[in-house]
Formats: structure tokens, C-alpha cells, sequence
């Protein structure tokens, strides 16, 4: 027979409190088996029977505090004050207790009272000196700021750090609180400015900030410090031609001040105006040689140009003067990736993460990166979720108001709602995870870009989709479900499979068939359509989609464009070409017909479809292609899920992309066929290995 542990009973527990009514622990045992609604009675009646000590007190409210019976707690702290008057620090409890439970701004009557009792407040908080404050967070400072309040003790200077250190916490209402003080004692100082633009920001009331900035600098202010904190915000806002505009000014006005000039180049370089923020860091390392973000922003820009063995000796310099500082650690990893060496990029992120004094999410995504692009997924995954936070990481994280999912919990399923994040092209890839999460869930809808969701109710028709739109729609926030998930977080619960199917690429050695997976299903209406009209158009030739750009044009990206006479030089003669090249141009349209009449291949229009929003029926043309050739962009994910074979060619000094996860091809979408050339070399050479390929594989 197997003996279990019985618990105590109710009755028993009540026998020894009358045998022992003094005995706190009996106390403690009562409350743990006592209901919620009866917890207080038995706190009322405990201090009834019996006359505790101050230590007995502080250790029930100790036993309180690690559960949820806050309404018990509060009781209890104010029984405490009520037995003990005079203990200051007992009334400053009472007033946070009254914040924590009730959410509300500190009682200033409570905090009268215990400085009342003690105008010092010594022993508050062991770093209640204005001076501590970095080491103090949330709502203990804004205990303090009251205080300071109360007993009259901000003077201009100590609420300007109160400003900025609320501005710090992402704190509008105390800011706010912060400028209303000023506003009522007419300190009138541009100091504040910075502040007061920061909580405009917050409250978008963007048309109230360019006036006062127009207003501070007709006032020649020579306060650099001042200057530069406004341009900082204007940055934040994502106005970059205002931002340098401002800057320029800044530093005409301050010719050799190191935090303007580098702030201006730092505006230049999000403008791309490359050339002009160069000259700057350049100007700037000759008057100050030992100002290292001058040194790590132009390691980045060598970076940019694939001159990456300058860039690592750039930030190298930053690194001896500031051994181990995180931002060129960080910076000195991505030369590293960039150049292949994902070992010590690894390295150099991890060191980035240690070194720094608060969590490094710049450092924590870009480690995410380098480890799933060699394999490993269980902890690159688990890292990736860290990309919500860093700087460039450009999607929004969506809140449907419900609980985080956790990932599959065996047996036990849930209902989930999911959010595609980042491109249209980025969904599809992801779609790959569709199938798992309908088995492990008895209610799943995702949230996803409008014009897929036609292939992906025809692919999974078990599944519910949502049009993404700028609010949540009704359907995910008032539907019962529990979760909810972006799908990038997704791959962290599915770690086997995807390492099952990394472990059949790497054997594989690539796509080998003819007959590639298609994981999306088309219309196949349209795709007869569309199949007539090109066999037609075709005349039993190969026929090929091709696209050369993307509308997006950083300049991280278009070194991968090329133009249409490139594309045509990998076009086997006598062969057909689709142009899918959305929002192109008149003369890049007749440009490509004139390379064809001189390559000797025949260019066919796709007549009324829209390439940037009828996508379902560019879904089916994809279908019908022999193949596409173009970037890496939306079009190739879209051939590849329906196993369109896409030849698909980067400019990349690694010869990877981090979707490889190790291998030599595309895991999540094998069709992909990747033509990786070097920076330096030229784009001929790649679209001649390409043309190879095709001849060898479709003739002519």
C-alpha cells in the first residue's frame, strides 16, 4: 500500500491556536488553509487574542508578501501603524503598499505623517541620498521625489535631474508632473527643453515641438550640453534630414566639440549621406583621437562598403581605448560575421552581453543571428527574442491583450492566436510552421498580411486568418483565446523537427530533385489560366521570371540589385521572360526589351494583374515558370512555396545567410538556389554560372 501525506486538518490547526494563541506559526499554518475570504478574520483575530511583538508583525507581513492576498496585507500594515504611531518607516510601507495594490501615486498624507514623526527619515532606504539615485528603479524613486516634494526640498536643479531621470524610467505622467513645477515656479531655463520635447513625443503632439526648437536656436544658446540633447530627441523621432540640419548648425556653432561633430556624422550616416559624415569622423578622430563612437561609427561605415578588414582595425582603435566597452564589441562581431568568422563574432557578442551592465539586446540579437546561421537553433532561437529591443530591427510587436504562449504542452492544448511580423516574404517562410501549431492547439487563428490570406485558407483550411490591420481586430481581441505569439518566437518550441530537417539537408547536399516541395497550394483556376496564357506566349521554350530590385533602397541592400541589361546576360538564348519586377519603370521596361532583341530572348507582359497586390495571382504565375532569377526578395520565397525553383543571387563576403542554418542550401525553402559572389567581384561572373545552370538544366 502506498501512504500518502495527509494535510493537516483546518479543525486541529484551530485546536493548537487555542492551546497556543500566541504561537505565530500556528498563525501562518491557519492563514494557508484558511479561505481567501476568511484570511482576514483570522488576521483580525490574531491581533485580538494576541499582543505581538513588532518582529512577530514583520514576520506575517514577510509571510504575506510572497502571496497574493494583498488586500490582507494592506490591513495588516495599517494594524502596524495603528500599534506603533511613531514608525515613520512603517507609514512610508503604508504608502507604498498603497501604490503597489491600488496603482496610484503615493499618499502624501502618509508620507506627511512619517515626516512628521521624523523630518530626517534616516534608514528610509539604504540609498535614499539624492546622489544613490542610478541605483534606485521605479517606484521607489518616485517614494523619494514625493518626499523631496513634501518637505520642500527640490530646488531648479535637483527637479531638472528629477526630469531626466523620470525621462530615463519612461515615466510621461511624472515628467509631466515634473514640467507643471517648473511651469508654477517660472523657472523658465532652456534646460528643460529637452524634457519638454521628449514628453511632446510621448503624447505625439509633434506639431508644438519644431516652434520651440526654432525659438532655442535663434537664441544662440552655448549651452553644448542643452543643443545636444535636443538634437538626441529629434533623432529618436526618426526626422532625419531635421536632425541633420540641426546638427550642422550645432556644429558650426561648436567647431570643436567632439559629442556635436560626432552626433552630426551619426545624422549624416542615418541619412546615407556617407560622404559628408566620413568628413566628420574623420575631422573629429584628428582633434580627438581617443573618442572611440567616432572610431566604432566609422568602423560601421567600412563595414557598409565591405572594406571590413579597415572596419575591424577601426573599431579596434575604440576598443584600446576603452577595452571591453560593449557597442564596439558588438560592432567588432558584426565585421567578424560579415567576413565569415562566426566563431569569434559568437565571441565577441558573448563578451559584449558580460561586459555590459544592464541586459544588451543589440548584443543578444546579433548573437541570435550568428548562431542559428551555423546551426545552432535551440539557443539562437532562444536569443532571437531579444530582437523586439535592439536598434534596426524595424517590425512592431503587436499586443492582443492576451497571455504569453509558452510553447506545446504535451497532451494539454490550447487556443492561440499568432502574428506574423517583419516582410510579406518573411511570412511565407515562416508558414513552414503552420502544420505544428495546429496539432498542438485546439484554436489557432494568425494574424497576416491581407493579400495571403487567399493561399493560406486554400493551404489550411483548419486554420482561421486574420487581415492585419493598425488596431487588432475584433475577432482576436474579443475571441477566447488564451495566447498569443509573434511567429518568430515560434522556431524556440520546434527545435527537432527543424534539426531533423537540417539534418537531412546537410545529407542531401542541397536540392537534388527536379520535383521540388511545394508547401503552399494555388489557385488553380488562375494558375490554368495563367498556364494557357504563357504556353501560349512561350511556344514550348524555357520560360523564366525575373525581377532585379526591391522598392526598399538602403544601401545595405541595393548593392544586391542589379539592373535589367545584368539580368539579361544570364538568360539562355531563345528563351521567354516574365517580368516580375513590381513598380518598375518605363524605361527599365523598354531597357529590358532591348537587351532581349540583343541576347536574342523574348520579354512577355503579364496583362492587368497588379505584382504588388494580386498576389494569389502571382502565386499561380510563379507556378507556371520554369524558374525565376532575381534577389533575394518576397518573389523568391513565393516561388519557392510553391517549388518554383529560384536562382537567386547576393552579394555576401561569408557566402551564407543565416536561413542556411549551417547548411549548403535553404532548409525552409530548398528551392531557393543560392549564387553568392563577393563584394568585390563583378556581378558578370555570377550571371554567367547562373546561365550555365539554366542551359544545363532547361536547354536551348
Amino acid at each position: 500500500m502506498v501512504s500518502s501525506e495527509k494535510r493537516p486538518l483546518v479543525k486541529n490547526i484551530k485546536i493548537n491556536l487555542l492551546q497556543s494563541p500566541s504561537n505565530l506559526d500556528n498563525y501562518i499554518s491557519c492563514l494557508k488553509d484558511t479561505k481567501k475570504n476568511e484570511t482576514i478574520e483570522v488576521l483580525l483575530k490574531f491581533i485580538s487574542i494576541v499582543a505581538p511583538t513588532y518582529q512577530k508583525f514583520s514576520e506575517l507581513r514577510g509571510y504575506l508578501i510572497q502571496t497574493e492576498l494583498k488586500d490582507s496585507l494592506l490591513l495588516l500594515q495599517s494594524l502596524i501603524c495603528k500599534r506603533y504611531p511613531l514608525s515613520s518607516g512603517d507609514w512610508v510601507n503604508m504608502s507604498i503598499l498603497s501604490h503597489n495594490i491600488h496603482m496610484r501615486y503615493p499618499s502624501q498624507g502618509y508620507l506627511k505623517k512619517a515626516l512628521v514623526i521624523n523630518p530626517i527619515l534616516r534608514g528610509l532606504s539604504p540609498n535614499f541620498k539624492f546622489e544613490n539615485l542610478p541605483e534606485l528603479y521605479g517606484k521607489e524613486n518616485q517614494i523619494i521625489f514625493y518626499l523631496m516634494l513634501v518637505k520642500g526640498q527640490l530646488s531648479k536643479e535637483t527637479l531638472l535631474q528629477w526630469g531626466f531621470k523620470f525621462k530615463q524610467l519612461n515615466n510621461p505622467k511624472l515628467v509631466n508632473r515634473i514640467l507643471n513645477l517648473q511651469k508654477i515656479r517660472n523657472w523658465d531655463d532652456s534646460k528643460f527643453l529637452p524634457i519638454k520635447i521628449w514628453s511632446l513625443i510621448e503624447s505625439r503632439s509633434f506639431e508644438k515641438i519644431g516652434p520651440l526648437i526654432t525659438a532655442f536656436v535663434n537664441q544662440k544658446s552655448k549651452d553644448i550640453v542643452t543643443w545636444n540633447n535636443i538634437g538626441l530627441e529629434i533623432q529618436k523621432i526618426g526626422q532625419v534630414r531635421q536632425t541633420l540640419k540641426y546638427f550642422l548648425l550645432a556644429d558650426r556653432q561648436f567647431k570643436i566639440n567632439p559629442d556635436i561633430t560626432h552626433n552630426c556624422a551619426q545624422a549624416a550616416f542615418d541619412g546615407e549621406q556617407f560622404d559628408l559624415a566620413t568628413q566628420k569622423l574623420r575631422k573629429n578622430l584628428v582633434l580627438h583621437p581617443k573618442y572611440k563612437k567616432s572610431w566604432s561609427l566609422l568602423s560601421i561605415y567600412l563595414g557598409l562598403v565591405d572594406k571590413i578588414n579597415e572596419a575591424v582595425e577601426a573599431v579596434n582603435k575604440s576598443l584600446i581605448i576603452s577595452p571591453n566597452w560593449p557597442p564596439a564589441l558588438v560592432n567588432k562581431g558584426l565585421h567578424l560575421a560579415q567576413r565569415g568568422d562566426a566563431s569569434n563574432a559568437i565571441s565577441n557578442f558573448k563578451n559584449a552581453i558580460q561586459m555590459s551592465e544592464t541586459v544588451y539586446p543589440q548584443a543578444l540579437y546579433n548573437l541570435a543571428l550568428a548562431q542559428i546561421s551555423v546551426g545552432d537553433i535551440k539557443e539562437g532561437f532562444e536569443n532571437y527574442q531579444w530582437r523586439w529591443f535592439a536598434d534596426g530591427f524595424t517590425a512592431k510587436k503587436r499586443n492582443f491583450g492576451k497571455k504569453q504562449w509558452m510553447g506545446p504542452k504535451g497532451s494539454k492544448k490550447d487556443s492561440l492566436a499568432i502574428y506574423m511580423e517583419q516582410g510579406i516574404g518573411d511570412e511565407v517562410m515562416y508558414s513552414w510552421y503552420f502544420n505544428f501549431l495546429q496539432k498542438d492547439t485546439t484554436d489557432l487563428i494568425i494574424e497576416c498580411d491581407r493579400r495571403l490570406i487567399p493561399i493560406f485558407e486554400r493551404t489550411f483550411p483548419l486554420l482561421k486568418f486574420e487581415a492585419r490591420e493598425e488596431n487588432v481586430g475584433p475577432r482576436i481581441i474579443d475571441g477566447l483565446y488564451q495566447y498569443e505569439c509573434a511567429i518568430g518566437d515560434v522556431p524556440r518550441y520546434y527545435v527537432e523537427p527543424l534539426e531533423a530537417l537540417i539534418g537531412a539537408s546537410a545529407k542531401e547536399g542541397g536540392p537534388q530533385s527536379d520535383s521540388l516541395p511545394s508547401l503552399l497550394k494555388v489557385n488553380s483556376r488562375k494558375t490554368t489560366y495563367w498556364r494557357q496564357y504563357l504556353e501560349n506566349a512561350c511556344e514550348n521554350r524555357p520560360c523564366f521570371g525575373v525581377f532585379w530590385r526591391s522598392k526598399i533602397d538602403f544601401a545595405n541592400r541595393s548593392k544586391n540589385y542589379v539592373s535589367p541589361s545584368l539580368i539579361g546576360k544570364c538568360i539562355p538564348f531563345g528563351s521567354v521572360v516574365v517580368n516580375l519586377q513590381y513598380e518598375h519603370s518605363q524605361e527599365e521596361d523598354n531597357y529590358l526589351k532591348d537587351i532581349a532583341k540583343n541576347y536574342g530572348f523574348k520579354v512577355v507582359d503579364l496583362p492587368e494583374i497588379n505584382l504588388t497586390n494580386d498576389i494569389d495571382d502571382l502565386f499561380s504565375v510563379l507556378k507556371v515558370v520554369d524558374a525565376v532569377i532575381g534577389p533575394l526578395l518576397s518573389t523568391s520565397w513565393f516561388a519557392a512555396a510553391v517549388g518554383t525553383p529560384a536562382y537567386t543571387f547576393r552579394k555576401e563576403e561569408k557566402g551564407y545567410i543565416w536561413q542556411q542554418f549551417g547548411t549548403k542550401s535553404i532548409v525552409w525553402a530548398p528551392a531557393i538556389r543560392m549564387y553568392f559572389s563577393r563584394p568585390s567581384d563583378p556581378w558578370e561572373n555570377t550571371m554567367s554560372l547562373i546561365q550555365s545552370d539554366l542551359l544545363q538544366k532547361f536547354g536551348r
